[in-house]
C-alpha cells in the first residue's frame, strides 16, 4: 500500500510538471463574426439588476416561509421555541429588503449616468 501511494504521488507530480507544456499547443477556437448584440455597460447593469431582483424574490419567499414556520412553532411549542425563529425571520426579511433597496438605488444611478442634479 505504501508503494502504491508513492507511485501515485510520483505520477501526479509528473503530470503537474508536464501539464503547462501540454497547454502550449492548445488552439482556442475563434468566436464567430457578428455574433449578436454588444454587451454595454447599461446592458450589464440591467442584467445584474435582473438577477439580483430574482434572488431578492426567492430570499423574500424563504424569509416569509421561515416567519410562518416560526409562527407555527410559537403556537404549538410555546414562545421559547417560536420567538427566536420569528425574530431571526424578521431581521432576515429586513436585511433582504434593505439590500434590495440599496442595489436598486445604485443601479438607478448607474443607469442614468450618475446625473444627480
Amino acid at each position: 500500500m505504501k508503494k502504491f501511494l508513492t507511485y501515485s504521488a510520483v505520477i501526479m507530480l509528473s503530470l503537474a510538471a508536464v501539464s503547462p507544456a501540454l497547454g502550449v499547443g492548445l488552439v482556442l477556437p475563434t468566436p464567430p463574426a457578428g455574433g449578436g448584440p454588444a454587451v454595454t455597460g447599461s446592458g450589464l447593469v440591467a442584467s445584474i439588476t435582473t438577477i439580483v431582483n430574482y434572488l431578492i424574490v426567492i430570499a423574500t419567499i424563504l424569509a416569509v416561509a421561515a416567519f410562518i414556520y416560526g409562527g407555527i412553532m410559537f403556537a404549538v411549542k410555546g414562545p421559547e421555541k417560536g420567538k427566536p425563529i420569528l425574530i431571526q425571520a424578521a431581521w432576515g426579511l429586513a436585511f433582504i429588503l434593505g439590500v434590495g433597496l440599496v442595489i436598486n438605488t445604485i443601479s438607478a444611478f448607474i443607469g442614468r449616468g450618475l446625473n444627480v442634479g
